[in-house]
């Protein structure tokens, strides 16, 4: 039986860590999601936010926008763009 171990991990330095943690867990730990404004609703229920639609940019193939968490720490969602 082989176990997979993830190469990338983060660290993210929370004043209220549990709260950071069930965000990201619920937030980020959601299944596939093939458009970055499905998240939206997600994101702002855990108290977080994600900038406008017409922030978002383009570069090497993937639609870019920011967010931020609860306590205001800014993290990218990445979404490839189709042809």
């Amino acid at each position: 039986m082989s176990h997979h171990s993830p190469s990338l991990t983060a660290a993210v330095y929370a004043k209220d860590a549990g709260r950071l943690a069930a965000f990201y867990a619920e937030a980020l730990g959601l299944d596939r999601v093939d458009d970055v404004e499905a998240v939206r609703p997600v994101v702002a229920r855990l108290g977080g936010g994600l900038a406008a639609p017409d922030a978002a940019w383009s570069w090497r193939g993937q639609l870019h926008l920011d967010g931020w968490d609860p306590e205001g720490n800014v993290f990218q969602l990445r979404q490839p763009l189709t042809a």
